[in-house]
């Protein structure tokens, strides 16, 4: 859990630990950080880390609430559904450092979280018919945030080198290759 004030020291100390663990987190996996080795990256005090963050794994998760906070305030900007995943696909790869942190440690599974919180927002804009019954709404907008912790992993493992435009292909294609198989 993270508790960050409203205030520019708080979110100023809160960013330089930010920092601090993404960097460590390229040798060594957030979960296994220990909170004077950040302390020593950012020269913030241990209390000051207590204060903002309970363990070094809630500091990657806060920073991806703010990265899909900003991106969901962005979503009427976007336009098509296509637009929509494409800028989704971008934002993460563009904060790359981020989320290979968050797969290091097993915590893809918060993209999950955040994707379910927010799709209320979004499921319009993905085309989703609103006219959807509840149980029916309900599994897909679970089985649709799932999905793309799995996309970001695969290309995670695969060196990050796919473009947005490929993932985005490889991960319509994949839906669509499921929704033909035959059922059991």
């Amino acid at each position: 859990m993270y508790h960050i004030a409203n205030d520019p020291r708080a979110r100023k100390s809160a960013e330089l630990i930010a920092q601090s663990v993404l960097a460590l987190s390229k040798n060594k996996p957030a979960d296994r950080l220990s909170i004077a080795a950040i302390q020593r990256a950012s020269s913030v005090s241990r209390s000051t880390f207590y204060r903002l963050f309970d363990i070094p794994v809630d500091v990657l998760l806060w920073q991806m609430d703010q990265l899909f906070a900003g991106f969901v305030r962005e979503l009427p900007k976007q336009g098509t559904r296509k637009a929509v995943l494409f800028s989704f696909f971008q934002t993460i790869m563009e904060h790359a450092e981020l989320f290979a942190a968050l797969e290091k440690c097993n915590r893809l599974d918060a993209l999950a979280q955040n994707h379910r919180r927010y799709f209320k927002d979004m499921g319009s804009l993905l085309g989703i018919p609103s006219q959807l019954e509840e149980a029916s709404r309900e599994y897909l907008i679970d089985i649709m945030s799932y999905l793309l912790p799995v996309a970001i992993s695969t290309w995670i493992h695969r060196g990050q080198k796919d473009t947005p435009e490929e993932v985005y292909h490889y991960f319509w294609q994949s839906i669509r290759t499921i929704a033909n198989l035959d059922a059991l």
